[in-house]
This record gives structure tokens, C-alpha cells and sequence, in this order.
């Protein structure tokens, strides 16, 4: 997915910065692999990406993206990106659902009275 945004540098003038990102499908997922962007002057730097499951909200940018022509998919088994964006949106709502159940699970548990024990 490529992107042009208009950022401050540090005089305070107004730059057009390019990024690229690179994602990965890992096990049916889009995952972060790489970022790139071309800074002002022309040079291209790599900033360090962990490698995790993409969020919803990333995951709608990359849907509009890639209606808009900004996102490809290459090299891959998959039909179309559309198709890798629904299956991670499911596995990172079963995720979050998940999350939530382990949670509220956990807040029960602590709202239970504690006892002190009695030596009988």
C-alpha cells in the first residue's frame, strides 16, 4: 500500500513524505512486514515493523486503498485482497471476542468475596 502525506519537517515547512507498506498473508491473515518512505530529499529509509495482525481500522484503509489503486496483492494463492481483508477482519473480531471473554472472566472472578482462613 502506498500512501503520500503532507508532514512538517523540523523548520516547520510542510514536505510531501511517500510510504510504502508491505504486509504479509500469514496464515490467511495480513500481517505488518515492512514500511518504507521517501523522505523530501529523495532518500528511502526503512523503519522497523513488528510483526503483528492488522487492526480494523487498518484494515478499512486498506479496503479504500485498494479500490482507490493505492494497495496490490502479488505473488499470493489468494483471488483478491478483498478476500484477505474479510478473513482477517474475522480471525481479529474472533481475536477481540475472545479477549473480551477471557476478560470479563476474569473480572467475575475478582469481584467473588475472599474469605481469610480460619485455623479450626
Amino acid at each position: 500500500m502506498s500512501e503520500l502525506r503532507t508532514l512538517k519537517d523540523k523548520y516547520g515547512i510542510d514536505r510531501n513524505i511517500n510510504f510504502i507498506q508491505i504486509f504479509s498473508i500469514v496464515g490467511g491473515n495480513l500481517t505488518k512486514n515492512r514500511l518504507f518512505f521517501k523522505d523530501f530529499d529523495g532518500s528511502i529509509i526503512e523503519v522497523p515493523q513488528k510483526k503483528v495482525t492488522l487492526t480494523t481500522h487498518e484494515l478499512k484503509k486498506v479496503r479504500k486503498e485498494a479500490l482507490e489503486g493505492g494497495a496490490h496483492l502479488f505473488g499470493s494463492k489468494y483471488r483478491s485482497l478483498n478476500y484477505v481483508v474479510k478473513s482477517t477482519y474475522r480471525n481479529v473480531k474472533t481475536m477481540n471476542r475472545n479477549d473480551l471473554d477471557r476478560s470479563m472472566d476474569e473480572r467475575a472472578l475478582a469481584s467473588l468475596p475472599t474469605y481469610p482462613d480460619y485455623d479450626a
